[in-house]
């Protein structure tokens, strides 16, 4: 497993493997209703739990909850679609994120 590491943080994250079938299932409901996937991914929800159970260990010591994760999850939809469309490598996405966490949620996680 590859690990997600944000030298000015000081922090690791093991990226979980990529979600590929949910992925192809997201490019699916792509392709017959673009606009209700891309609402789907604003929303965060169809991301966070494949995420949540990777990084929960790390994340609610660190206070920052689920639904915190899905909020973040949902700022990136723009990337995640592009990643949804192959346009993105998972690792990007994923530091993207857990960067945003750091950033926004979490700052007194930082070493």
């Amino acid at each position: 497993m590859a690990e997600l590491v944000f030298p000015a943080a000081g922090s690791v994250l093991p990226s979980p493997p990529e979600p590929t079938e949910l992925r192809h299932r997201t490019r699916s409901e792509a392709g017959e209703d673009p606009a209700r996937t891309r609402a789907r991914l604003t929303e965060g929800e169809w991301i966070t739990e494949w995420l949540w159970s990777a990084w929960a260990a790390e994340l609610e010591p660190s206070g920052v909850s689920r639904d915190q994760l899905r909020q973040e999850a949902g700022r990136w939809s723009r990337e995640l679609w592009l990643w949804v469309m192959g346009e993105r490598q998972w690792a990007e996405v994923g530091a993207l994120i857990y960067g945003g966490l750091l950033r926004r949620v979490a700052p007194g996680a930082r070493p």
